[in-house]
């Protein structure tokens, strides 16, 4: 984020910034989403409005792809804290 968002805030100054289709797996997800969370919602960022997970369930050959926002219940943890933390409101989630 930090070297991509003044770049798109360049190309538009005045419209809002989505970040769709974040996602992470791995044995640390649950930390880096605490960690990517924290910096959306630090106030770096103000014309970040939206933010989207990719919650793809399978990979392409048909295995877990271990992106899935409730994989572990640490990192729905995590995710429910930080959309409900997001200050680009309004937040909606269904989990």
């Amino acid at each position: 984020m930090k070297r991509v968002y003044p770049e798109l805030r360049a190309l538009s100054p005045s419209k809002p910034i989505a970040l769709l289709e974040m996602g992470a797996a791995g044995p640390e997800k649950a930390d880096w989403m605490r960690e990517a969370y924290a910096a959306i919602n630090s106030g770096k960022y103000p014309k970040l409005k939206a933010v989207s997970w990719w919650n793809k369930l399978r990979k392409p050959d048909g295995t877990p792809s271990g992106l899935e926002i409730d994989s572990t219940p640490e990192s729905l943890s995590a995710y429910r804290d930080g959309v409900r933390d997001f200050t680009g409101k309004p937040v909606w989630s269904g989990l």
